[in-house]
């Protein structure tokens, strides 16, 4: 599931100041073990990084944000597994 930009917009404020990044897609997920995730794809201010970036997308797989909205403190950066949906919707697929 996509969700609205504008839905958790002071997230991604802080999101932005905090990182120096910019929140382009988040990609939701609710899970029974562990609640409900929300995978913020971002653009870093690192140049450096964005040819790698775009690398791996093109392979499923993406470095994202996955914040917790169930336990907060869980949150973390890593790697995700996405893919497009019905409708040209992203998926998260691990």
């Amino acid at each position: 599931m996509i969700i609205s930009l504008f839905t958790c917009e002071h997230l991604f404020r802080d999101f932005k100041k905090k990182y120096n990044a910019l929140v382009y897609t988040v990609v939701r997920g609710r899970y029974l073990e562990i609640g409900t995730l929300d995978a913020y794809l971002y653009v870093s201010d690192e140049k450096s990084e964005w040819e790698y970036d775009e690398e791996t997308f093109g392979h499923g797989e993406i470095f994202a944000y996955v914040y917790n909205q169930d336990y907060p403190y869980m949150s973390e950066f890593g790697y995700i597994g996405i893919k497009l949906g019905a409708a040209a919707g992203l998926v998260r697929t691990w």
